[in-house]
């Protein structure tokens, strides 16, 4: 069958019947297949329309576009814990490390262990149990550290807890291992563990440059809410620990911290992106900045490690000549740091 045949856009705005009484008779079309549909104006005129094929649902995808991993905590801190301690070189690494003034903590904290430090921390403190755990035996020491030499007899009755028994029965275990010295006096004053490593901050995220700088540079730099430059000088090694720090973001999110380098080398701070299987790619390498004084986060990350390492083991390996492979199967771990408040 013929009929003239117009697209939709020519639909009368007039009654139907007037308008098609108004139309040549010299636009015909065959309709085959039932690739058009008619609309029959009574007189073998109207318009037509092609049928569509309803457009089908997209194929699910992995993750978000652009992007190579979907979730920042399990998937893409998975594929990137081995490959970022490789690139540092370094030795351990402890997980969620919590800051002790606040409610922050660090994604991953990677040690560069120094061999000869551990080796005089072993011979200096009698017993392998960690300083910071219990968490009040670890305040016990920095209270003395902080405000130290006290007299034992005040330490214990008018200490950090109200409880004597208690003040008691954690200054008599760090002065059995050598965590305090005991004067001719009768004070107590704390000693400073060796320091053993050089420590790495590192904040994940997928996407968010500016807060994973703000955390990478707090982690060194000081405990506060408020940004970095909003505290005097002075404060600034009372609470920080680490002597590097770093912004690890998903490869495909890269582009707008590169954007804002400049930031970032102000801060000190470098900036890895972490491609599919755990890539690292390095585009701004972290400043070098050792602590000025032995904080109190510091001596909690160091605990953290030193708890868990064989230390007999780690000096052993250095001096038998151990290194690179051989070091890293003797220090490699993978812990979690995270820690109640007591």
């Amino acid at each position: 069958m013929a009929t003239s045949l117009f697209a939709s856009r020519d639909a009368p705005t007039d009654a139907l019947e007037q308008w098609v009484d108004g139309l040549p008779r010299d636009h015909n079309v065959e309709i085959r297949n039932e690739t058009h549909r008619i609309v029959d104006s009574g007189q073998q005129l109207g318009w037509a329309e092609p049928i569509l094929e309803p457009i089908g649902p997209a194929s699910p995808a992995g993750h978000r576009s652009g992007t190579c991993f979907e979730v920042e905590s399990t998937e893409m801190r998975e594929a990137c814990v081995e490959s970022i301690g490789a690139y540092l070189e370094t030795d351990a690494v402890v997980h969620e490390v919590r800051h002790q003034r606040n409610a922050y903590h660090t994604d991953l904290v990677y040690a560069d262990i120094d061999p000869d430090a551990l080796e005089r921390r072993t011979r200096a403190f009698g017993s392998e149990e960690p300083l910071h755990d219990p968490l009040q035996r670890f305040k016990t020491w920095w209270y003395i550290y902080e405000h130290g030499p006290k007299p034992k007899p005040e330490a214990v009755e008018n200490g950090l807890y109200s409880d004597a028994r208690k003040n008691r029965k954690h200054i008599t275990w760090l002065l059995n291992n050598g965590y305090l010295a005991l004067s001719a006096t009768d004070c107590l004053t704390a000693v400073m563990p060796p320091s053993i490593a050089n420590l790495h901050a590192v904040e994940l995220k997928r996407r968010d440059w500016e807060t994973a700088l703000e955390q990478a540079a707090r982690a060194r730099r000081c405990e506060a809410k408020a940004k970095p430059f909003a505290l005097p000088t002075y404060q600034y090694d009372r609470w920080g620990y680490a002597d590097y720090a770093w912004v690890a973001l998903d490869a495909g999110a890269i582009g707008p911290a590169l954007e804002h380098a400049d930031r970032f080398r102000e801060e000190g701070v470098g900036l890895l992106a972490i491609a599919e299987g755990g890539t690292v790619v390095s585009h701004i390498d972290a400043e070098h900045r050792p602590r000025g004084r032995y904080t109190r986060d510091r001596a909690y990350v160091e605990s953290e490690v030193w708890d868990r390492i064989d230390a007999a083991e780690c000096v052993q390996a250095s001096e038998d000549g151990s290194d690179g492979e051989g070091a890293q199967a003797t220090l490699g771990l993978v812990t979690d740091g995270s820690g109640g408040e007591s």
